[in-house]
């Protein structure tokens, strides 16, 4: 909602009497072209004069002069979809009878989202991203609301590529940026939620199980905005039938991981994965299936599991150590050879090496297969724990 090539534009402008117009999706273009012949309309910030624009492409919105020097909080442009995901969001949240204001000013903060909802004595901010900020300014404006007692709520503009993929069971891959959106409700089963104006219905990415990277396994799901509610629904946790698809498709992609080191490296012996391997002499497709388990980590770890556990227990083979003799200093130490918060990827060595000791393995001597029905256990846990 900035400075375009038309300035800044908006759906909420006041009258000379200082009486708020919003331009509901509800009011006909006749209505509107017959109220601007009788009105004349000021922003809501800057008092300065605007212009309503009804025409028969671009959705009816106000727009201040070329000139105009408007000194609201906003950094990106406005888009067709940002001012339709609006308005429809509007329209939704009066339809759920909540008391919601449609770009409101907070000028204690210096900020002004996209919709405001008021419950009781509290607010929440619900901001509709259709273009791509910097990382940093989302989070300053995130902590700017939470300095204010508010928790925001980001939805993303669904993105073309995850427009027409498949429902149920699949593999996401998102950007740094769409992982911004990622929620974790009090459950603690994270998902992601998207709106598609076109369609105007809700896409959700929800029970993500982190593989490496960017990739996650997950479960597509749409829900068309007639259905929605409010507070928004939370997705459900995995069927017993998507979590044996969540088992297969873990297997695959960690065979599939073993075999790119294998095959696609330019390191050869000295790739890290391989070279652990060779000096635990255990051909890298023999590993035993404990190896490169889907343990609760947080995403503390970028690498997939099966680099990290490898690399784990190979250092506690080479100092000697039993799996059990690993200290908090010492799991601290180990992880800061990756990259990210050593604190919480030493959590999620604790609960790796906890859950070996659960199966009776203690040492990388002992080369026990677990068998799938203990995996498909443990990636159950890991929703139906937090989901309690």
């Amino acid at each position: 909602m900035i400075d375009g090539k038309e300035g800044v534009t908006m759906l909420s402008a006041k009258t000379g009497n200082g009486q708020l117009v919003i331009l509901s999706p509800d009011m006909s273009r006749s209505q509107l072209k017959q109220l601007r012949t009788s009105e004349r309309f000021f922003c809501p910030i800057c008092g300065s004069m605007v212009h309503m624009k009804v025409g028969e492409i671009v959705i009816p919105h106000f727009a201040h002069a070329n000139d105009a020097h408007c000194t609201s909080a906003f950094s990106e442009g406005e888009s067709a979809e940002h001012l339709n995901g609006k308005r429809q969001l509007y329209r939704f949240l009066c339809s759920q009878n909540q008391q919601v204001m449609l770009e409101p000013l907070l000028p204690a903060l210096s900020q002004r989202p996209d919709l405001l909802v008021h419950e009781g004595e509290s607010s929440t901010p619900i901001e509709f991203q259709c273009s791509r900020i910097p990382i940093k300014l989302m989070i300053e404006r995130t902590q700017g609301y939470r300095n204010a007692d508010m928790e925001p709520i980001w939805i993303l503009h669904t993105p073309a590529k995850f427009k027409t993929l498949p429902l149920g069971v699949g593999i996401f891959r998102f950007s740094k940026f769409e992982e911004q959106f990622i929620m974790t409700p009090p459950s603690k089963i994270p998902f992601l939620l998207t709106y598609n104006t076109n369609q105007q219905t809700f896409h959700y990415y929800s029970n993500l199980l982190p593989v490496d990277g960017q990739r996650y396994i997950g479960v597509h799901s749409k829900l068309p905005i007639a259905y929605q509610c409010y507070p928004f629904a939370i997705p459900k946790i995995p069927t017993h039938v998507m979590l044996a698809q969540y088992l297969s498709t873990y297997n695959r992609l960690r065979e599939h991981y073993i075999q790119s080191r294998i095959y696609y490296n330019r390191q050869g012996v000295q790739d890290p994965f391989l070279r652990c391997c060779y000096e635990l002499r255990m051909p890298p497709m023999l590993l035993p299936d404990w190896i490169g388990v889907p343990v609760q980590t947080k995403k503390a770890f970028r690498v997939h599991d099966g680099e990290w556990q490898l690399s784990l227990l190979h250092d506690l083979t080479e100092n000697n150590m039993q799996f059990s003799e690993a200290s908090a200093a010492y799991l601290y130490r180990f992880c800061q050879r990756f990259k990210g918060p050593s604190s919480e990827q030493a959590i999620a060595c604790h609960s790796y090496l906890a859950f070996l000791k659960k199966n009776g393995i203690h040492s990388f001597q002992e080369q026990p297969e677990l068998g799938e029905n203990k995996i498909l256990r443990l990636i159950s846990e890991r929703f139906l724990a937090n989901h309690v």
